[in-house]
């Protein structure tokens, strides 16, 4: 497995998902460690921070009640996580509903049979599972709900995380570092 980077920071992804994908309702946050937990900051919508000045310092909240500063540009590129795109299906097999004790073969064989059916791309963070992302552009002019429903049938049909059905779901976001397992999350051919 050769892992394959595409763009060089987290803005030139951001934008590519913003411009060429249409993605207007993307949100990103990022997350710290203490004392062994992982908080989570404030979400940010990406359109709103194009709008600040690069080095502008801006406060950072986090979930347990930490804050920092940091400038746009540091809070783009340390952010770990994006929403689910509209137009997206991310497939995140390492459910509970998998069976006990599937090598890591068996995950990657699954991974090839969908990104071959779904035209999708296949990520690796280092962690238990492949994530599968797939694009259908014509789901944007579906309504929310039509969206949802179609999303949850092909993510159950695939036994698949079912939170990943809801556009409100954050996912690891491409090349950032994973917040269990500390990799990159990156590109990889199967």
């Amino acid at each position: 497995m050769k892992p394959r980077i595409y763009f060089n920071t987290h803005q030139d992804w951001l934008w590519y998902l913003y411009n060429n994908r249409g993605y207007r309702d993307l949100r990103i946050c990022l997350n710290i460690h203490r004392k062994g937990e992982t908080y989570f900051s404030k979400w940010f919508l990406f359109d709103d921070l194009m709008h600040v000045d690069p080095d502008e310092r801006m406060y950072v909240g986090f979930s347990n009640r930490e804050h920092m500063y940091m400038t746009r540009n540091e809070l783009i590129e340390n952010a770990t996580h994006r929403t689910v795109m509209d137009t997206e299906i991310v497939y995140d097999i390492d459910d509970v509903k998998w069976e006990q004790g599937m090598e890591l073969s068996s995950i990657r064989y699954k991974a090839k049979c969908i990104q071959k059916k779904v035209n999708g791309s296949v990520w690796f963070t280092g962690s238990k599972s492949y994530h599968i992302h797939t694009y259908i552009p014509k789901m944007k002019d579906w309504s929310k709900k039509k969206r949802r429903d179609y999303k949850a049938s092909m993510l159950e049909l695939m036994h698949s995380d079912m939170n990943k059905a809801s556009e409100k779901c954050m996912i690891a976001m491409e090349m950032a570092r994973h917040y269990k397992s500390g990799k990159r999350k990156v590109k990889v051919i199967l």
